[in-house]
């Protein structure tokens, strides 16, 4: 099973975007030939319909060639409605397209709620070859946006959200620059979120400001797994010009979680480059093995060129800590071939020990690799954790290794994927918060029968415990 078309935010904004290129095309002619529902039923089907989705169109009132409204849109499958949009209204100046301008004086958008996911279509869906949106030789001008409402479903995001949002924008040819300003609120929650961008062809000049503030409990903490829903803050900003640009970073989430730095992009050959300085507390979002080596401060430094081509280059990535590094660099190559490593060092801090607030490490050794197609990368694991005493337990010794094959896209649902799987581990025992932190033995059940059929054999000598498996994984 593949889906392709009934992508969630895709329906949405092209619903919206279709309906109202409609409009704007049937008033370009004059609103001869058929009728005005039929022309935008027409446009909305081809872009959103799929053999489980039907959708329909209730009404065009107004005057095209000026001020129309669309209303009562719907998509629905097998199971029912799962999209709606009350009604549409576009206000603009056809006269403005005989100076080479699509000006769109208001934009309102009712309420667009979308109640659940779409289901998945019971057979293969062909790519179409025809854009969503026409290319359209004018600069596209809307001058004041607006969202009254914006309902997502529970089932959506893990819980209900309503937003409103208004905002204008400018888009055209790169030589005539681009304008976009956003202001979305939750009507159902506190919380805010603000954009600005704006690109001035005369001098390069470039100003970015974006911001984000939610309380306690947001969607964003939600989303994030932030340990106790802390309040969310967020905000980069900067200004200079394409090649030439400074800006600064800062998030702040509860007192524990923080990063504030710089971000700059220069010219450099025949290409960009991209460099980002941070300095935060990052611990409580890492996973529990690396939590402790990278608590307290941590320093960020990377450097990423982006060539006129296409291509991606990590020339470094580093996040150093008191007692961690971390190290990533790698490409990808204007012809869609990656080839990126990481790699994660515990630092002794104790003679050859690494200690930290809540136990010690004698090693820690992190290496991943990821190369091939972007569509298709082999992806390979390895890890090395000996002498831990954590709060959640020991382990003597671990070393483990995963590596992942895709036959074809990974994207694809069809897509077979090999897998190779060891594990060795010997002197691993759970911490029992519930007997006072009593040790408490621990040992491995049994292999995935998903990934291969060996089960775990034992050596009686060194009491070690080994896993092995290997096979194919479908999903």
């Amino acid at each position: 099973m593949r889906i392709r078309r009934p992508l969630i935010v895709r329906s949405a904004v092209g619903l919206v975007c279709v309906a109202l290129l409609g409009l704007v095309g049937y008033g370009m002619v004059g609103g001869s030939g058929e009728n005005q529902q039929d022309v935008l039923a027409s446009l909305v089907s081809r872009t959103l319909s799929t053999p489980a989705t039907q959708v329909h169109v209730g009404a065009v009132d107004g005057v095209l060639s000026s001020d129309a409204t669309v209303r009562d849109v719907s998509i629905t499958d097998k199971d029912g409605v799962w999209l709606t949009l009350d009604k549409a209204r576009l206000v603009w100046r056809r006269s403005a397209l005989l100076l080479g301008r699509l000006e769109i004086d208001r934009l309102e958008i009712g309420t667009l709620e979308i109640r659940r996911k779409p289901l998945p279509s019971d057979q293969p869906v062909a790519e179409s070859d025809q854009p969503i949106l026409p290319d359209l030789p004018v600069k596209v001008q809307v001058k004041a946006f607006d969202l009254r409402a914006l309902t997502l479903g529970q089932s959506i995001l893990g819980e209900a959200l309503s937003v409103a949002a208004t905002g204008n924008t400018e888009l055209g040819s790169p030589a005539e620059g681009l304008v976009f300003n956003l202001d979305a609120i939750r009507k159902d929650f506190p919380g805010r979120f603000k954009a600005a961008l704006a690109y001035v062809p005369q001098g390069n000049a470039l100003t970015l400001n974006v911001t984000l503030d939610e309380p306690a409990h947001g969607l964003m903490s939600k989303l994030g797994h932030l340990p106790g829903e802390p309040p969310v803050t967020f905000a980069v900003g900067g200004q200079g010009t394409l090649d030439s640009f400074r800006g600064a970073l800062k998030l702040q989430a509860g007192p524990t979680i923080d990063a504030t730095g710089t971000i700059t992009l220069d010219r450099n050959g025949a290409g960009r480059v991209l460099a980002t300085r941070l300095t935060s507390h990052l611990g409580p979002l890492l996973p529990a093995i690396a939590a402790p080596v990278f608590a307290g401060e941590t320093k960020l430094d990377s450097t990423t060129r982006i060539g006129d081509d296409g291509s991606v280059a990590l020339n470094g990535l580093t996040l150093t800590s008191r007692l961690a590094r971390l190290d990533a660099k790698g490409l990808l190559g204007a012809d869609k071939m990656m080839d990126f490593a990481a790699s994660i060092r515990a630092l002794p801090s104790n003679g050859d020990v690494t200690e930290t607030d809540h136990g010690s490490i004698r090693s820690l050794v992190f290496d991943s690799h990821v190369n091939g197609p972007i569509k298709a990368p082999t992806a390979s694991v390895k890890l090395a954790l000996s002498g831990a005493h954590l709060p959640d337990g020991d382990v003597e010794t671990l070393d483990a290794s995963v590596t992942a094959l895709p036959r074809a896209e990974a994207s694809d649902p069809a897509t077979r994927i090999i897998l190779d799987a060891n594990l060795r581990a010997s002197g691993i025992a759970a911490r029992d918060a519930s007997s006072g932190g009593r040790d408490r033995q621990h040992r491995i059940a049994r292999a995935p029968r998903r990934y291969g059929p060996r089960r775990p054999r034992q050596d009686r000598a060194s009491r070690d415990r080994y896993l092995h498996g290997s096979g194919d994984l479908y999903r």
